[in-house]
């Protein structure tokens, strides 16, 4: 695709072109509007003198002359004079002056011959012809007195142009150039925007910066509000489960297709859910990804490794109290702290109690034993991660998993913070199977009807 400054020209384009053609009709309405409503119509009367190369008895010779056609463009130059301007205004009794009176009028030589055109324009058809008509005939009267010859003639009477139609305003030539403006300026907007965006907001955009595949686009998706301690907040839903049907539920199975069939050598069992800030719906993808994999028939575990905002517990109505850290600490056996769920084959890790210290709860060798152990139980575990930017606990998770899904929300998630998430996880060797766009909102064509989390 051509690029300008970097910026894809073809894509900028194609992103907005609804709103160009927008522009591009509305201009082209507003120009032919103005042209045949508001825009005074004008004529224009046409005549013509010939100029004929005859010696005269006295006065100017014409051998002083340079040339016929030099003595063309001094006759022209007389005809737009005050003098004859003023006897024109005499003659058909006008109330105007000399200089707007001239303004109407043009005076041009015609190529390679010994004639002038005279063109007058004005609103009125008819006065054209007049003024037309009695500058050429005031100008055959009047030159013998400037130069003593006569050898002028009117060559055809004064008539209208283009048919008798008004010459101007043209409907036709501004919607053209009204289509063109508003063409180039819509094509300048869209490359500025799309130079000042630095926003991820579409699959190709996140998979040429984070060079890696898109494997799943979650649509947005207006979870209904709860009323909880006399304030409205948004429910925690697994969609997936309470609305299987909706364009939510199917993106999450198109993500656990694409999963499955990741190109990699090993079996991917652990796979950490992060993002690059907060606010991105990370849990929200982990909890519906791991509720996906399960009606799958799979065996599978979710983590909730985010031990300073965790809320996994919270999507399946359960408590915190005990969970991971309750584990890792001996306050707990793990069966105690590992809850099953209303889907089939999922089961839940809490974080349990908030640690002072998480990326050293998540660095002990006790951490990686019990992860370890999972990947032997179960088909597939699924950890829930603090963001990459906010915390190093993404890091250190990241390197103990199988592959890392980073999920970005759309329009929202700077490109230098995906590409800083990137590089953090590169330098601790952690894999990248692949991204989540979330948050899509639907395009004009109705994709994603149903509009996550």
């Amino acid at each position: 695709m051509s690029s300008l400054g970097g910026v894809s020209v073809v894509r900028a384009v194609k992103k907005r072109w609804r709103k160009i053609a927008l522009l591009a009709v509305i201009s082209v309405a507003l120009a032919t509007w103005a042209s045949l409503g508001l825009l005074t119509k004008k004529y224009q009367a046409h005549t013509t003198l010939l100029v004929q190369p005859l010696v005269p008895a006295e006065g100017i010779s014409y051998d002083q002359l340079l040339t016929n056609e030099r003595l063309t463009v001094t006759y022209g130059e007389i005809i737009k004079s005050y003098t004859i301007a003023r006897n024109v205004i005499k003659t058909l009794g006008l109330n105007t002056t000399e200089t707007k009176l001239l303004r109407k009028l043009s005076v041009s030589p015609v190529k390679d011959s010994l004639v002038l055109a005279l063109r007058v324009t004005d609103p009125d058809p008819d006065l054209a012809i007049k003024i037309a008509a009695a500058f050429a005939s005031d100008f055959v009267r009047k030159l013998p007195d400037f130069m003593h010859v006569e050898n002028v003639s009117v060559l055809d009477s004064a008539r209208l142009l283009n048919s008798g139609r008004p010459v101007s305003p043209n409907p036709a030539l501004y919607a053209g150039v009204a289509f063109f403006l508003a063409l180039n300026t819509g094509i300048g907007v869209s490359i500025l925007l799309e130079y000042l965006n630095r926003t991820v907001d579409d699959e190709d955009t996140l998979e040429q910066v984070l060079s890696a595949p898109v494997l799943g686009v979650i649509p947005v998706y207006p979870a209904p509000a709860v009323i909880e301690g006399g304030d409205r907040k948004p429910s925690k839903r697994v969609p997936c489960v309470d609305d299987p049907r909706s364009s939510v539920a199917e993106a999450f199975r198109s993500l656990r297709t694409g999963i499955r069939h990741i190109p990699f050598e090993h079996v991917i069992r652990t796979i950490l859910v992060t993002s690059p800030l907060p606010l991105e719906g990370k849990t929200s993808v982990a909890v519906g990804l791991a509720a996906c994999l399960a009606q799958e028939g799979r065996q599978v575990l979710l983590m909730d490794c985010d031990l300073r905002h965790p809320s996994v517990h919270e999507f399946f109505d359960l408590s915190n109290e005990r969970g991971l850290t309750d584990v890792l600490a001996a306050r707990h056996s793990l069966p105690d702290c590992v809850f099953p769920t209303q889907v089939s084959g999922l089961k839940v890790l809490p974080a349990g109690q908030l640690p002072p210290d998480p990326a050293g709860v998540l660095s002990q060798i006790g951490f990686s034993a019990l992860l370890e152990s999972f990947r032997n139980t179960y088909d597939t575990v699924i950890l829930d991660a603090p963001p990459l930017l906010s915390a190093a606990d993404g890091q250190i998770l990241g390197k103990l998993c199988d592959g890392v899904l980073l999920v970005v929300k759309a329009d929202a998630t700077q490109t230098e913070s995906v590409r800083r998430s990137k590089r953090l996880l590169a330098r601790v060797g952690a894999r990248i199977i692949g991204s989540v766009l979330n948050a899509k909102r639907p395009d004009r064509r109705g994709h994603y009807g149903y509009s996550v989390f």
